[in-house]
């Protein structure tokens, strides 16, 4: 007898970006798992000042795009619940995947459209940091984990305020989006006397790129021949621009601005290292910290600050700095400039890193273990009657 497939309903804004779905093409393609993807017709990135239609890249995907209101806040957006009741209707699902905050408002009428259908639904989020919020919050919150059938955690941070919340289900931690080898893979780099770090992402205070700045004048009083490469945008590049110029940093830095995600290969590929040397700020710590994962997957040694979840997606102390330290910066950078053996060591960690943990092939496999474990007779047999029908 043929085995029936699962059927998956997965919520979430992250994918209205074509490139974020390749994860769930991923599993759509392995045949186990028929997969609906509900997901706001448009989103706002605050961050970037960029509005992102629904990019339907997968024939294996089924789409179902909602209007959504206030489609630029991740734990403020919210559907219309007739439309999420109807597509739970349409689609059949034998699980519902909702990746966001548990007191995100998109995760709490997820909750009661499955509690009032009798859907099973599992949940990811990566909040690492305790947060202060309303009553109101507070509630949706708890009811979000009290009926969650698994947790999948971007962190083990996460993990822990989740379950503070009432959660008490299995809990399998890894990043929401894998790495696309496809895209982000070695490449020949030309020899150039200079050493180049470089830098990814939104240029604000969070980010703590003053540090790296820091520490390439370090290097640069030495004598040492650095250039630092900043790649992207954001509410501190005027300040940081400015702390160039009152300091004569600008003449070893590269302010590249901006680049789509398809085009951050190109960059980090001309980068001899990559740094993240976030700082944690009240109520928001790294999360993840994506970028070391791809420029790893490149074969780029990557170097990060101890903030948040930076050292467990590293894996190793000696790569690894204490936050507001360009001194300790500088000492690691140094060693990559000098010590050739570490160096390629170093490549080579990073590279079997990605392919063991992190690639998109690993992380589907991970996720499609977890659904699977909770639709299983023996797990559903011991769910509450309310979700077991």
């Amino acid at each position: 007898m043929k085995k029936r497939k699962y059927r998956v309903l997965v919520v979430g804004h992250t994918y209205v970006v074509g490139l974020n779905q390749a994860k769930l093409e991923e599993i759509a393609r392995r045949g186990r798992v028929d997969l609906g993807l509900v997901v706001p017709k448009r989103w706002y990135s605050r961050d970037f000042g960029t509005t992102y239609e629904l990019e339907r890249v997968s024939p294996n995907i089924e789409y179902y795009p909602l209007a959504a209101r206030i489609n630029s806040r991740p734990g403020g957006y919210f559907l219309s619940l007739r439309a999420l009741e109807r597509t739970l209707r349409n689609f059949r699902p034998d699980l519902v995947h909702v990746e966001q905050e548990a007191f995100s408002l998109a995760a709490f009428e997820t909750a009661v459209v499955c509690s009032a259908r009798g859907a099973p639904f599992s949940l990811f989020c990566w909040q690492n940091v305790p947060r202060r919020v309303g009553l109101l919050r507070r509630c949706t919150r708890r009811y979000v984990a009290r009926r969650a059938s698994a947790l999948v955690a971007g962190n083990s941070g996460a993990a822990k305020l989740v379950m503070g919340w009432g959660y008490r289900g299995p809990v399998e931690i890894m990043p929401q989006l894998g790495v696309d080898t496809s895209l982000f893979f070695p490449r020949r780099k030309p020899q150039e006397p200079t050493f180049r770090v470089g830098f990814v992402g939104v240029l604000s205070y969070r980010k703590g790129v003053d540090v790296l700045l820091e520490a390439g004048a370090l290097l640069r009083n030495e004598g040492r021949a650095i250039r630092v490469a900043v790649v992207g945008s954001g509410p501190w590049e005027k300040a940081l621009r400015i702390q160039a110029e009152r300091s004569g940093m600008n003449s070893f830095i590269e302010w590249r601005g901006w680049v789509p995600h398809s085009r951050v290969p190109e960059e980090v590929a001309r980068m001899d290292a990559l740094v993240l040397p976030t700082r944690t700020i009240p109520g928001d710590a790294e999360q993840l910290g994506h970028v070391l994962l791809e420029a790893m997957a490149m074969g780029v040694p990557v170097v990060g600050s101890s903030c948040g979840e930076i050292p467990n997606v590293i894996g190793r102390p000696d790569l690894i700095f204490g936050e507001n330290d360009p001194d300790g910066l500088s000492r690691i950078l140094r060693r990559l400039m000098d010590d050739g053996q570490w160096r390629r060591e170093v490549i080579d960690y990073g590279l079997a890193r990605v392919q063991q943990c992190f690639s998109n092939s690993v992380i589907a496999e991970r996720l499609e273990s977890v659904w699977i474990r909770v639709l299983s007779p023996e797990n559903r047999r011991q769910m509450p009657v309310a979700l077991a029908q």
